[in-house]
């Protein structure tokens, strides 16, 4: 698979079929990399604050952080993430903070089939108050600063933050990136993508991805000092690594990589 990826999709992919028989390739591969384990909700415990980091993977948010514990989560991207959490239910006692354009009202409608302002108390819209144009993405502190006037506000609510990192754009990389645009449903990111394609290493992939990871780390953790109530931290979904020749992640995997993501208290 990922030999096909790097030397032979790259000059074929505009040929009728070409873009099939890779999608049928992966279903191929995936197995030796799925896991088993039954998915768990965001509210099978109880929380009064929780934070999201945005395709955040297990294994190096332990090798980061040096905290473990985890979930399997119910989907690979943050579409299926919405739609699996929210399509059904009441949450009148949830102000969701986000980062994450997909929360957006347009989009969720899409994902959900429900106005958002019928499913959560409030929902702060940093994603377009505080869009860095710069670093195509909404960085940590806004969103630090949103949470901290949730929780004032709404002082008897649960508090939902969603960071994006470690999701991409890498900030800190020195890699040419493509910015993502706000309310865009597929946002290509050229690190990932020259990955893909063999054109930059794993390593450098995965040492920005724990930059990124870092960043937000260190304003969680400060975050979590200033917030009253039990705080825990997990992730929408995970994040692909060169797992088969592939990079970033896509909907219906049950990967690993995609599937398993942290469930610590902080």
């Amino acid at each position: 698979m990922s030999f096909y990826l790097k030397r032979i999709f790259p000059y074929i992919y505009r040929f009728r079929g070409a873009y099939r028989f890779s999608k049928i390739l992966e279903t191929l591969a995936e197995p030796a990399v799925s896991i088993d384990e039954e998915p768990t909700s965001i509210f099978e415990k109880e929380w009064d604050n929780l934070i999201i980091l945005d395709a955040c993977r297990y294994d190096i948010f332990t090798e980061v952080t040096g905290r473990e514990g985890y979930r399997i989560t119910k989907a690979s991207n943050s579409q299926g993430f919405i739609r699996e959490n929210f399509s059904e239910g009441q949450f009148k006692d949830v102000v969701y903070v986000s980062g994450n354009p997909h929360f957006y009202p347009k989009i969720f409608r899409e994902d959900t089939n429900r106005d958002i302002d019928d499913v959560f108390a409030d929902v702060f819209d940093t994603f377009q108050s505080d869009w860095d144009e710069e670093n195509g993405v909404v960085m940590p502190d806004p969103l630090c600063r949103d949470a901290l006037t949730a929780r004032k506000l709404f002082p008897d609510k649960k508090i939902i933050t969603h960071f994006m990192q470690p999701h991409t754009p890498y900030v800190r990389s020195d890699v040419n990136q493509s910015p993502n645009e706000i309310g865009a449903e597929n946002n290509i990111v050229s690190e990932l993508t020259k990955a893909q394609r063999g054109q930059i290493s794993r390593d450098k992939v995965v040492h920005d991805y724990k930059q990124n990871l870092e960043l937000v780390w260190d304003k969680v953790q400060d975050l979590a000092d200033e917030l009253e109530g039990r705080t825990f931290l997990t992730a929408d979904h995970g994040e692909l690594l060169g797992e088969w020749g592939r990079y970033g992640h896509y909907e219906g995997s049950k990967a690993e990589g995609l599937r398993k993501v942290p469930w610590v208290e902080i």
